[in-house]
């Protein structure tokens, strides 16, 4: 058995494959299996998150490898995998939020998800790959930042948005365009007509009670489930 994190990845893809989770990589996905540059991030089905951690544990056993949780928040576990031969970072989110409110339908992600060159595991296509790196710049950062600027800039020139699609809204007003312009500055104004605006579409599309639900559902687990 191949004992380092490329043989753990190959063997706990092959197990994702065999068992038909649904699932894709979101990012940083380039050279692996071979190189993991930083972190591995999942996308997860809601109704396969409890099986894609049950693979992954046994893949972790035939490892001797031991798991733990760094952080667990409203539609993410962020893990730390520890080896005798390796440490990997790995996350797995199963819905994509910011302060509760939904900023990419999981659905839509996992529906058009493509094939990675090696084919051993599935990536978002262009579009949903840009929905997920420019919003999470612009609602946790407020800036794009220069290290994301180029690849950003790429995917969005291959990009084909839906109607339905938050983002959808931010490309017809105007504000990725500037926010691309503009590039590695703090834009406190941007981010809030973004978040007004991903929260009046979250009250739209999810209804008053849902939305105010969620986001006291986020509350509830990062504030009060802290101090408890």
């Amino acid at each position: 058995m191949d004992n380092n994190v490329k043989g753990f990845l190959v063997s706990f893809l092959s197990k994702l494959e065999r068992a038909k989770v649904d699932c894709l990589i979101l990012r940083g996905y380039d050279d692996l299996p071979d190189i993991v540059h930083n972190d591995v991030d999942f996308f997860v089905s809601k109704n396969s998150h409890l099986e894609f951690f049950d693979l992954l544990t046994s893949t972790a056993e035939e490892y001797d490898a031991i798991i733990d949780t760094v952080l667990e928040r409203q539609g993410v576990r962020k893990l730390l995998i520890s080896a005798p031969s390796f440490i990997l970072h790995l996350d797995y989110w199963f819905e994509l939020t910011f302060l509760g409110l939904k900023y990419l339908d999981s659905k839509s992600l996992l529906t058009n998800k493509i094939n990675h060159k090696t084919e051993l595991f599935s990536i978002p296509s262009p579009a949903y790959e840009f929905q997920v790196s420019f919003l999470k710049e612009i609602l946790h950062n407020q800036i794009v930042r220069k290290d994301k600027h180029t690849h950003l800039t790429d995917l969005y020139s291959r990009a084909h948005f839906s109607r339905n699609d938050f983002i959808y809204k931010l490309v017809n007003n105007g504000t990725v365009d500037k926010a691309l312009k503009y590039g590695p500055s703090k834009n406190i104004i941007m981010f809030i007509r973004v978040f007004i605006g991903l929260f009046t579409f979250n009250m739209i599309q999810y209804g008053v009670i849902n939305t105010l639900s969620s986001i006291k559902k986020f509350i509830a687990i990062k504030y009060l489930k802290r101090r408890a």
